[in-house]
């Protein structure tokens, strides 16, 4: 029986904290329509969305700004730098 390789990657770390992370936290700003009709506010639409931060879930430090850096980040071989 022939054996392979396989390659393990490891888990990418923060660098600001150097604990070990499977996501990051995004944050994001909505804008939102509403109807209000006295009484309460009824939603009518979603104007627009802006993910501006990707976080560390572990220490909240900012580790990316834009979903292609946040991405390279988890998911590239150089884990730790954004």
């Amino acid at each position: 029986m022939e054996q392979t390789c396989r390659e393990v990657k490891s888990l990418p770390k923060c660098p600001h904290c150097g604990m070990d992370i499977t996501y990051l936290v995004a944050i994001s700003e909505e804008v939102i329509e509403y109807e209000f009709n006295g009484k309460e506010f009824i939603q009518t639409d979603v104007l627009g969305s802006n993910v501006y931060d990707y976080k560390c879930p572990i220490c909240g430090k900012s580790i990316a700004k834009t979903r292609v850096e946040a991405e390279r980040f988890l998911g590239g071989s150089d884990h730790g730098s954004a």
